[in-house]
């Protein structure tokens, strides 16, 4: 049963619904005057749009209890949607985009939205939002129940907001989703007044052939579809944190926008975040390279909000994990978790909440970044993305989960692998179209040299200022795409900029530690080929190398540094001759892909075997 406080609040907002004329503007001026909007916005709207402006700040207002009011934005791409027209939402981190989507529901909750969202972890978030503001959500995806009475619920149009995720639109295997069936029963289709595509950019990096790959999530490319389904005129609107030109290009395209659609764009800019990149030292299965987020000696007893509040982002569950177990292994403190959709919800939710606690032990999260999509931690001081990713694109999202609060200040590192700073990007224009592409064409056989864009290479080449390289990537040209508020803005300024500074313990330099396989206590590996013969196995290896790229017949599309790169070089030089006498102790050195390995695996064994006889 209701409770009377939400009765009240319902009937004050139907109230507030009805408002109209003098009656409406009198209300209005209930809002306190630093909270209501600009004479110039309210002056260039005609009377139906004032009317709507003024009811949208009510309503939100009164569900919130005078918390919040809407931005201009936000009622400029409610005005859009109530006027028919698509909409391109462009607004970074922290900007406020759900409120686009939660006013007009607010304004008209006997309607339907749909959203489309990209996980089921986001729905879950997202239900409980619009279920904040009052209104009635529910999400669908291939784990929703076959209740009869939850779908009668949907097609009455019980639900004012249906949180979707795109595979439900499609046929699969032959047959139509339940919600698809539905979405086809014009009684149903008639109240669906809106679609939201949150996360949008998805219909670029996961609906579209790219590179030549196929989509590994093809729905998100048949959403331009829903118009054919739905009452003509349906207005669509795309919503984005990181909507660089050439994934604005394929959204509306496959969205079928109209000519008359909106685009609002705000800055991506987060001024209180400072950049770096550095390289590790060998490869990334040297999980030393993270030893800097924990203190070297603990002189006094262990306090865990010493270390600042971390995520580290890698592309690989199983690092992820072994990397954590790295880091609590060093004084034996459990301040590190692994987090990534392989969990189990209850590991996930337990882990996630400690992290957000600011009572919680977690300071160091190792995270893939679909398990954090959707996921506020306001206090992350440190973002670390552990090598390199495949395209600019990640990269600005996962520097987004660092330093929400606006008063707060927080550091984005990139920890980028050696062979990165010997790649030949001379022959690509400045100017691409996709910024993004690899070097290659992508087939099942390439490394990660060849998998990485172009843009990702330039990010860490260039001596250009970071911040600057992601306003120009994202097109961004608001007055505030280069403000910072911290002391530096990133390591590519000659200003006195140090990376030690902001970690209590100390970079990995010179020799180290090797690790093979999974990481416990028993995997550390203390034992190096002998000095002396290193620098004659490097030299031998390099001409190898030579012979082997001028007899590659790949050769003029396939750099050198693919075959085996210098870290790959040195790293070998080190291990001991017991640790690298097969094919399987080479894989698992390198890390190498299986296709690496039936190309040039046993070549590099061979050699390496061939060094050691020559030295007996």
């Amino acid at each position: 049963m209701a409770t009377t406080d939400a009765l009240c609040t319902g009937n004050d907002l139907e109230n507030i619904r009805n408002l109209a004329g003098d009656e409406l503007i009198s209300r209005y001026q209930d809002i306190p005057s630093s909270q209501q909007l600009t004479d110039e916005f309210i002056g260039n709207l005609d009377t139906l749009e004032r009317e709507a402006v003024y009811k949208c700040c009510l309503l939100l207002y009164t569900v919130t209890n005078g918390k919040k009011v809407p931005l201009e934005f936000q009622l400029k791409a409610t005005l859009s949607l109530l006027a028919g027209r698509d909409c391109l939402i462009n607004a970074g981190t922290g900007s406020g985009k759900n409120l686009c989507m939660v006013l007009p529901a607010l304004l008209d909750p006997t309607s339907v939205a749909l959203v489309i969202s990209p996980l089921k972890r986001l729905q879950i978030l997202q239900v409980a939002e619009f279920q904040s503001y009052g209104l009635t959500a529910a999400s669908i995806n291939e784990d929703t129940p076959n209740s009869t009475e939850f779908w009668k619920s949907v097609q009455a149009g019980k639900f004012a907001v249906l949180i979707i995720q795109p595979e439900q639109l499609q046929p699969f295997g032959g047959h139509l989703p339940r919600f698809a069936q539905v979405l086809r029963n014009p009684h149903f289709s008639k109240l669906v007044k809106r679609v939201h595509v949150d996360e949008a950019h998805s219909i670029y990096t996961a609906g579209i052939s790219l590179y030549g790959q196929p989509p590994f999530r093809s729905a998100w490319g048949k959403l331009g579809e829903l118009r054919f389904v739905l009452p003509k005129n349906t207005p669509l609107q795309a919503l984005s944190g990181t909507f660089p030109p050439h994934i604005v290009r394929c959204v509306r395209e496959q969205l079928l926008f109209h000519s008359d659609n909106v685009t609002i764009h705000l800055t991506s800019n987060q001024p209180n975040i400072t950049y770096a990149v550095h390289p590790i030292v060998g490869s990334l299965k040297i999980f030393q390279n993270l030893q800097f987020l924990i203190p070297e000696h603990e002189d006094q007893p262990f306090d865990p909000k010493r270390i600042p509040k971390t995520i580290v982002f890698h592309d690989d569950p199983q690092e992820a994990a072994n990397a954590a177990t790295y880091l609590n292994s060093i004084q034996n403190h459990q301040i590190a978790k692994h987090y990534h959709s392989v969990m189990s919800l209850a590991y996930l939710e337990r882990t996630f909440q400690d992290f957000a606690s600011p009572d919680g032990t977690t300071r160091i999260l190792h995270a893939t970044s679909g398990a954090l999509t959707g996921l506020d931690v306001l206090d992350v001081e440190c973002v670390i993305q552990y090598g390199m990713c495949q395209d600019v694109l990640n990269v600005v999202q996962r520097c987004g989960h660092a330093g929400r609060a606006a008063s707060s200040s927080a550091i984005f590192l990139i920890l980028y692998e050696p062979w990165v700073m010997t790649a030949d990007i001379s022959s690509f224009a400045e100017d691409l179209d996709d910024p993004d592409q690899p070097l290659l064409a992508v087939t099942e056989m390439s490394k990660k040299p060849e998998r990485t864009g172009v843009a990702m290479y330039r990010l860490i080449q260039s001596p250009n200022c970071i911040r600057k390289f992601f306003a120009q990537y994202l097109a961004d040209d608001t007055p505030t795409a280069v403000h910072f508020t911290n002391r530096f803005c990133c390591n590519k300024h000659d200003d006195g900029f140090c990376v030690a500074d902001f970690f209590p313990g100390k970079f990995l330099t010179g020799e180290t530690f090797v690790f093979v396989g999974q990481v416990n206590a028993s995997t550390l590996r203390a034992k190096y080929r002998p000095i002396e013969e290193r620098e004659p196995l490097e030299a031998a290896l390099y001409a190898w190398r030579s012979h082997a790229h001028q007899n590659d017949p790949l050769r003029g599309v396939r750099q050198i540094f693919w075959i085996l790169s210098e870290s790959e070089i040195e790293l070998i030089c080190k291990t001991p001759r017991t640790s690298l006498e097969n094919i399987k102790q080479l894989k698992s050195l390198l890390d190498a892909s299986s296709d690496w390995v039936e190309e040039w695996g046993q070549k590099v064994v061979d050699e390496v075997l061939s060094f050691n006889d020559s030295c007996m």
